[in-house]
């Protein structure tokens, strides 16, 4: 029985993200799936609603509220559908909603998980990238013993 660790910064490409998620697991192992929320929206929406004057402060901010609203609808979605795939595989599947990233409570969760491979799935905005410090957690995880699957919005690198 082996144990995956399975983090989201991104909700983009999740078909291909399933579609190696299980071909990769087997029945009995585990999946520890942390679906990570961001504050802030990328920076296209951003410059949409950025002409204040031209749609107003209440139309901007709803906006981006409901941008931020959808993705984290589409996050719980997600975790719902990957439960009931993972039970009917026979795979153990634990989940949890993150709602504010920081970055050392990631990696204390990764040392103390204990997983066996770990699979990310990070964006390609670079707006995205910034906010979860891409680059300072692909840095830490080359100096751990870990099988790692590092994904950007779906594709394998």
């Amino acid at each position: 029985m082996k144990k995956y660790l399975l983090i989201l910064f991104s909700y983009a490409g999740l078909e291909k993200m399933d579609e190696f998620i299980f071909n990769k697991l087997e029945k009995g192992d585990k999946l520890i799936l942390n679906a990570v929320m961001l504050k802030a929206v990328p920076k296209l929406v951003n410059h949409l609603t950025s002409d204040v004057g031209f749609l107003g402060d209440k139309v901007a901010s709803d906006v981006e509220e409901s941008v931020v609203e959808i993705y984290y609808d589409n996050a719980k979605d997600y975790m719902e559908s990957l439960e009931k795939k993972a039970e009917a595989e026979g795979i153990n599947i634990e989940k949890t909603l993150i709602k504010k990233h920081q970055i050392d409570k990631l990696k204390a969760e990764i040392k103390s998980c204990k997983a066996d491979s770990i699979i990310i799935n990070f964006s390609n905005n670079e707006y995205v990238s910034d906010q979860v410090k891409e680059t300072e957690i692909k840095d830490w995880l080359e100096k751990i013993d870990l099988e790692q699957y590092i994904f950007h919005d779906g594709k394998l690198y």
